[in-house]
């Protein structure tokens, strides 16, 4: 996390480290340890951080030098969503489900890595098997 952005970030938007603090439920010398590169929050922990300071978790990273949101508020409200249904999928214990959802998180990821690591126009592909078969992905980079 880069600390600087964090504190940066917040003092914009005339937060105070106690008020963050609180609504995180931690401790105000916690956050000042973030902000100073100390220690690393939980990775659930930063997207609450991006939602709070409308940012994204990759502009608190260091990832893009992009800060604001712009039609990313969508894609948090579409995968706290998400988020919130597997967690019920988790709690119900199905396994067949927690393995699908499993396997459809890493196939995103691969498909994510994959286009942002290719420098030619080649399709990719990408076989992900699961508890009901197996499935091809072909997506052009």
């Amino acid at each position: 996390m880069n600390g600087a952005r964090l504190k940066n970030k917040r003092k914009e938007l005339k937060i105070s480290g106690r008020e963050l603090a609180e609504a995180l439920g931690t401790t105000r010398t916690t956050v000042y340890r973030w902000e100073s590169g100390l220690s690393e929050p939980s990775d659930y922990t930063k997207v609450e951080l991006a939602k709070m300071l409308k940012t994204s978790v990759a502009y608190l990273m260091g990832e893009t030098e992009t800060p604001t949101l712009e039609n990313q508020t969508e894609n948090f409200a579409y995968w706290g969503d998400m988020l919130d249904r597997a967690q019920k999928v988790v709690k119900r214990g199905d396994e067949k489900e927690i393995s699908l959802i499993g396997n459809i998180i890493k196939m995103a990821y691969e498909l994510f890595s994959a286009q942002h690591n290719q420098n030619d126009n080649s399709a990719i592909s990408i076989n992900a098997k699961n508890n009901y078969g197996s499935n091809q992905v072909v997506v052009s980079a």
